[in-house]
């Protein structure tokens, strides 16, 4: 994974982001009732459809408080001595049907409502590509149409996710591509339940409630051998963030086809960690990502902000380290390691699970205290930010 932009501090103002999103406006319908104007929420003058299934979430930390995720921003405003209730309809044709909502208007008074279309995930599940779509704003009052509209929506594939939005990174919306739930996750968490392991028994303890490092290191070497098993091999695809995305498989599409990139992997890792009851970090350093498994924290929500906000690790005695209050055991995960040979054994074999640990203590340490960004899935989960949907 390259990087193109300077990241720098601007990690930690990321909840400003959505806030100065580049809108699109509509032209503004001046009529003897009503007067609308429509605003496209984007980033980076692109609309990614890989994050519509937020839209109508709240989404703490990174929208104000009360405030949902939404296609659209509708402001109307009542120009009448009389009430009003109105209809208002958003649809993207050939993507879903229409979305209504019912606006309560006094007399001159003005409103903005926010709103989205419905999609079809079955028609989204085939938009590979970048291209312009039709959105068709309606607002009605009674059988009377007060106002319509057809604004040109430039929509990112579903596959395209935002990583920088005015050259600030936004990492945290890759924590939407940790699908625990997804069906080939679940088969990989079967087969390695199968696996005797170091300790000569059978299965998956997962997390329990208390602090084992012991137990969380032996799940997550019995997933690595699992996926390392079924032949799941490291491409080193391009990688650019142009215009701020980049496109992404979902754990189940790099599971399927059994290869994938830096991030690809690690996401099937995060998958796998998250679907066992452990926190998975996704560790972003330049040029470089992967992932570290830990035990969750006791005080979950007490430290939730403090792990949102959290940039870069402590080094203690020349080793990274994650503050100790909300990470008591953590074990750091090269992904990309599954099929190249063991060092350690003359590449007799392949790379073993406590190879792919060093080597990625050894990244950690390497890439600089300042260079390297933590999302922990949980803190930003809890957020609002929910996996997308699985076959998208």
């Amino acid at each position: 994974m390259r990087h193109e932009k300077e990241t720098g501090r601007v990690f930690c103002i990321k909840r400003l982001l959505l806030l100065c999103l580049l809108g699109c406006l509509s032209m503004v319908s001046f009529g003897q009732d009503v007067t609308v104007k429509v605003q496209i929420e984007s980033m980076n003058g692109k609309v990614p459809l890989a994050l519509a299934h937020l839209w109508g979430q709240t989404i703490k930390g990174i929208l104000p408080d009360n405030l949902t995720y939404e296609l659209a921003i509708v402001e109307i405003q009542n120009n009448s001595s009389q009430s009003k209730t109105l209809q208002l309809k958003l649809e993207i044709q050939g993507l879903g049907s229409a979305s209504t909502k019912t606006v309560e208007l006094g007399p001159m008074e003005k409103a903005v409502v926010r709103s989205s279309p419905i999609l079809d995930w079955g028609l989204v599940s085939n938009y590979v590509d970048e291209r312009a779509e039709k959105l068709t704003v309606e607002l009605t009052e009674g059988q009377n149409v007060l106002y319509s509209d057809t604004i040109n929506v430039p929509l990112m594939g579903k596959d395209d996710i935002p990583m920088y939005v005015n050259s600030a990174p936004v990492y945290y919306y890759l924590v939407t591509r940790v699908q625990p739930k997804s069906t080939l996750v679940s088969q990989v968490i079967n087969e390695a339940s199968r696996r005797m392991g170091f300790q000569f028994r059978a299965g998956i303890a997962g997390y329990q409630g208390t602090n084992n490092p012991d137990q969380m290191k032996e799940d997550i070497r019995k997933i690595y051998k699992t996926i390392q098993a079924m032949n799941f091999t490291y491409v080193n695809t391009p990688v650019s963030f142009e215009e701020g995305y980049q496109r992404i498989k979902t754990p189940s599409e790099a599971l399927q086809v059994r290869t994938g990139n830096c991030i690809d992997g690690t996401l099937v890792f995060a998958s796998c960690i998250s679907a066992i009851g452990y926190n998975p970090i996704i560790v972003i350093v330049p040029g470089h990502a992967f992932v570290i498994a830990t035990i969750p924290p006791q005080d979950l929500s007490g430290t939730r902000e403090m792990r949102r906000n959290l940039n870069s690790m402590t080094l203690k005695g020349g080793q990274p380290a994650l503050p100790s209050r909300s990470y008591v055991s953590w074990i750091p995960i090269e992904t990309t390691v599954l099929q190249a040979r063991s060092k350690q054994n003359f590449a007799l074999t392949r790379m073993s699970f406590e190879e792919a640990m060093s080597i990625a203590v050894g990244e950690l340490t390497s890439a600089g205290p300042d260079k390297v960004f933590l999302i922990d899935v949980e803190a930003w989960r809890a957020c609002g930010l929910l996996p997308a949907p699985e076959g998208r």
